[in-house]
């Protein structure tokens, strides 16, 4: 472990697709984690997800199973008219793992979910396996105290200019752009755990509708 490194204790508010990867990457680094979800998962609900080849190389990376959660792997896109079901644009992927490195994925939601999820509690996986507390409420006072404390770190983890890393990118030298460490990501994603946690979900309707072939 790099000098000055210390196990922590975490508790991670809300056992979605987001706290589920906040676990993993945690224990993967060698961290104590228990996660507290409101429900029992018993009414699971969801549509499609979209995980474009930066989510699926996490998802090698952290080595989890993606056969478990039985995904699509998406080769066209067609958006189509919300109300008269013609297609507006076609757009094809047939060459995306080889410009990207990976393939882009479709999951059912509670299939992500429960691949997600076996992957935190999984005895055999690398680090402790995440524990799982469930029809757990945190207290509204507990879980403001704890997004405060996660926009002050993700503040804090930005403003230095170390965190940030310049590449070039193939195609366009010259225009650096950062890239993100795996701390702030990490920070990130507790905020957003912790706010969704808190907030309920709202339902959008759009002009299009986008279909997957596969």
């Amino acid at each position: 472990m790099a000098a000055g490194w210390r196990k922590l204790n975490v508790g991670v508010v809300g056992g979605g697709i987001g706290g589920m990867c906040v676990a993993i990457a945690l224990r993967r680094a060698g961290h104590d984690v228990v996660i507290y979800e409101r429900s029992d998962f018993a009414g699971e609900v969801g549509a499609s997800v979209s995980c474009a080849a930066n989510g699926t190389r996490w998802l090698h990376e952290w080595e989890i199973d993606v056969a478990k959660g039985d995904p699509v792997i998406l080769k066209q896109l067609i958006n189509r008219d919300w109300k008269t079901g013609e297609p507006v644009s076609e757009y094809s992927l047939d060459d995306y793992e080889e410009r990207w490195g990976h393939v882009y994925n479709m999951f059912h939601r509670q299939y992500m979910h429960a691949m997600l999820k076996d992957s935190a509690l999984d005895e055999e996986g690398k680090g402790k396996a995440a524990k799982l507390v469930v029809n757990h409420k945190v207290r509204l006072s507990l879980l403001l105290n704890l997004t405060l404390y996660t926009m002050r770190l993700t503040y804090h983890i930005s403003a230095k200019p170390s965190i940030w890393r310049q590449t070039q990118s193939p195609s366009r030298t010259e225009s650096p752009r950062p890239t993100i460490s795996s701390s702030e990501l990490m920070a990130s994603a507790l905020l957003s755990v912790a706010l969704s946690a808190s907030t309920p979900s709202v339902g959008s309707q759009t002009n299009s509708v986008s279909t997957a072939t596969s």
